[in-house]
């Protein structure tokens, strides 16, 4: 199950009921409430961001990654070219 921080009772939980939503500017998130409070909880996801990259770059982005010894995950590239 899919997590993300509740504000109200400032605690990460499970999202209960997740639907996965598109942003104006294109990025996926997912939307569900809180089990225990019932606060909307809203998460937006890095990965499509990434995914859209190395199809875009190639396979040259993984081989980059693999060269200072990192692995294709959602917080590296940010990282290397930020």
């Amino acid at each position: 199950m899919p997590t993300a921080y509740c504000f109200k009772c400032r605690q990460k939980r499970e999202i209960k009921d997740p639907k996965q939503v598109t942003l104006k500017n294109g990025r996926s998130a997912l939307q569900g409430t809180c089990p225990v409070c019932g606060t909307k909880l809203f998460r937006i996801r890095a990965c499509h961001r990434i995914t859209k990259l190395v199809k875009t770059f190639g396979s040259w982005i993984i081989k980059g990654l693999e060269s200072v010894g990192r692995s294709y995950e959602a917080g590296h590239l940010p990282r290397l070219w930020g």
